[in-house]
């Protein structure tokens, strides 16, 4: 089994989006692999490839849309004829509102892990015509080249396009998502996603999903795998992750723009999420040796 690097990833080092092209012949044969990131593929040609997940197949066509979230295990076989383009995101660090994007019946499978383990993984989420997948990938060329670029607001303006390409893609989808099926505890995910350094009030997280504590708990943790609390956690770890990459500031000045109210709690679970302290993280992403 073959695990794909991250810090091999283009553009990763400081923003959570990467662009990988496959031209054909180009892709190994049955390389099994995981990764712990999320994937989107989309399939340009196919010449008969299957695509293998958790131990089942399926045969790829133009056009196809792959969804793989962090821990599934797959390959392709076949390949010889395959070209495909890999969108590598890690959805837990989107700083993302989900506004009306949960009416879209694929969207939440885009942005959670969690949501989309009902998915069949070995089969395309949809598949694009010919009209709908020239869009597509003008849109992933013109990502390509922003976050390749140096320019000002190049991460806002790569996060507004990738957005655009999911939102698409989601609207190229069957349907809409029926109202029993609906997480009612997104309106509370979309509030953390812009609020996680603020203090986190359940019973204003309920209050706004419309629902009491107790089923606001649980469906929180079904759409995300965890209480808000340590989904709030980690939103202000990668967030200091973040400034220790892109700024000078102290680590206090870090743990206040993180959200926590003492430097030294911040450094006690920086290191036991991420394996080394602050001090060592900034000193190893400034070296270059940070995947």
């Amino acid at each position: 089994m073959h695990y794909m690097a991250e810090n091999n990833l283009p553009c990763w080092k400081h923003f959570s989006i990467g662009i990988r092209r496959i031209a054909a012949g180009k892709h190994a044969d049955s390389n099994f692999h995981d990764h712990h990131f999320s994937e989107i593929v989309l399939i340009l040609d196919s010449g008969g490839t299957v695509h293998w997940a958790e131990g089942k197949s399926c045969e790829l066509k133009r056009g196809d849309v792959l969804l793989l979230h962090p821990g599934r295990i797959h390959g392709y076989q076949n390949c010889a004829s395959l070209e495909l383009v890999n969108m590598l995101y890690k959805a837990d660090r989107l700083p993302l509102p989900l506004l009306d994007g949960a009416d879209m019946a694929l969207f939440p499978f885009f942005i959670s892990a969690k949501y989309a383990q009902t998915l069949t993984p070995e089969k395309p989420v949809l598949s694009l015509d010919e009209e709908k997948l020239a869009e597509i990938e003008q849109l992933i060329n013109t990502l390509d080249t922003e976050l390749q670029s140096n320019q000002p607001g190049r991460n806002l303006c790569s996060f507004i396009l990738f957005m655009e390409i999911l939102t698409k893609l989601a609207r190229a989808g069957k349907g809409q998502r029926k109202k029993e099926d609906f997480n009612e505890a997104a309106a509370a995910l979309s509030w953390l996603n812009m609020h996680f350094r603020e203090p986190v009030s359940i019973d204003h997280l309920a209050k706004i999903s419309n629902q009491s504590r107790r089923s606001f708990f649980r469906h929180f943790r079904i759409l995300t795998g965890m209480t808000p609390v340590e989904y709030c956690r980690r939103k202000q770890l990668e967030y200091a992750a973040d400034l220790l990459r892109s700024t000078t500031l102290t680590l206090a000045e870090i743990a206040e723009e993180s959200g926590f109210c003492d430097s030294n709690y911040m450094i006690k679970l920086f290191s036991a999420a991420f394996g080394k302290t602050p001090g060592k993280f900034r000193k190893d992403e400034k070296a270059g040796n940070n995947p």
